[in-house]
């Protein structure tokens, strides 16, 4: 899984060096052979909010082509940085959708190469997705408040390896490249 989508994003910026690439991989298939599972969650979620962190439930919102207010209760990913969680009145949180739900290649989709869906190996949340296209806003107050009542939960926290997938995925998502057409069109 994680050898293709180093490959993936090798494609998509160039600029990532072959070589280390290549190393990356070679680490990555040691890992494996010696019996390792990608942990990317950490034994215990944090006292405080951080990037990456999970909760069991937010509502969301989307609005149907037709104009309509379709909301529904997910677990959610928080995408604000930590410092901006601590910091700022808004927090930006993205939907986990159960794979069930989703017509997708699910071999594709586990590998990470669906650029919005961010998949997180071997744990809990391996019957998840995490959609990067259904980014709400959420008052920081409000999140603080359910989590104070405990009318929501904090389930996990992301480890160090969860977190530089998760790092990596936002980049793919949000600032891949455009294609080479659209490049030339925006020249001045």
């Amino acid at each position: 899984m994680m050898p293709e989508f180093i490959d993936f994003t090798k494609s998509l910026f160039p600029s990532i060096d072959p070589y280390i690439a290549d190393e990356v991989k070679e680490s990555l298939k040691q890992f494996e052979e010696n019996g390792g599972r990608y942990k990317c969650f950490t034994n215990h979620s944090f006292s405080f909010l951080s990037q990456g962190d999970i909760l069991d439930k937010l509502k969301f919102i989307k609005i149907s082509e037709g104009g309509q207010i379709i909301e529904k209760e997910l677990k959610a990913l928080l995408l604000s940085n930590t410092c901006d969680a601590e910091n700022d009145d808004v927090l930006l949180f993205a939907p986990l959708i159960p794979l069930a739900n989703l017509k997708v290649n699910h071999d594709t989709l586990k590998k990470n190469r669906i650029y919005k869906l961010l998949y997180f190996p071997g744990h809990r949340y391996d019957d998840y997705v995490v959609d990067l296209s259904l980014v709400s806003s959420f008052s920081k107050g409000l999140i603080n408040k359910l989590l104070n009542n405990e009318i929501i939960q904090k389930e996990a926290s992301l480890s160090d390896f969860g977190y530089y997938l998760f790092l990596a995925k936002l980049t793919v998502h949000f600032m891949r490249p455009e294609d080479t057409e659209v490049q030339e069109m925006r020249e001045v």
